[in-house]
């Protein structure tokens, strides 16, 4: 890893938390810096009147600015928990040196993506079923429509360092007036064992 334009970039997050009716928190971050990367190119030149030189080269092949931003919440009250975030991610790439693939050349983008759970832990087993809703608009893919997905699940801590998950996801791509390809539904049954030793 190497810094290749000498330019910094800058993150943070600030957030505020209270106790009143419970734990809340609120919180906001942000991001924003370059990107850049460079290939290595070898060529061989031949001053007039000499012996060839071999010659490496570095050029940039991408130079972007890009800045992200987002905001968080969570919400506890006994059992309750109430938790959501949303972001932003932005792109900007420097003229002449958008991407480009089979000869479409990739615009300026911005995408956006969210998600909102609600869940009840109840204190036989650390039982909690829980409901979660995510979106996500492809902006880096601009013919990729947003998409969607919905989840109802179980999460159980029969003791402190072991939880086991069982969830049931529907997830939407596009819609009818998205290309074939570019559309469609995955219905998954999820498990999951985690132990922290």
């Amino acid at each position: 890893f190497a810094d290749l334009d000498e330019n910094k970039a800058i993150g943070g997050r600030l957030s505020w938390t209270t106790s009143l009716l419970g734990s809340l928190t609120v919180g906001v971050s942000g991001y924003k810096g370059t990107y850049a990367s460079r290939s290595l190119v070898f060529n061989l030149r031949t001053p007039t009147g000499q012996a060839p030189v071999l010659n490496a080269d570095s050029p940039l092949t991408a130079h972007y600015r890009e800045q992200s931003i987002g905001a968080d919440l969570r919400f506890e009250h006994k059992g309750l928990l109430l938790q959501s975030e949303v972001m932003q991610h932005e792109v900007v790439y420097d003229e002449g040196l958008h991407p480009s693939n089979n000869g479409a050349v990739y615009a300026d983008y911005r995408e956006r993506g969210f998600y909102a759970l609600a869940g009840y832990r109840f204190r036989f087993l650390g039982t909690m079923p829980f409901g979660m809703f995510e979106t996500y608009d492809f902006g880096s893919a601009a013919y990729v429509a947003p998409g969607w997905s919905a989840s109802l699940g179980l999460n159980v801590r029969p003791e402190p360092t072991v939880v086991v998950k069982l969830q049931a996801n529907l997830t939407k791509l596009g819609d009818d007036d998205s290309k074939e390809i570019y559309r469609g539904e995955l219905r998954r049954l999820l498990a999951q064992l985690a132990v922290a030793f």
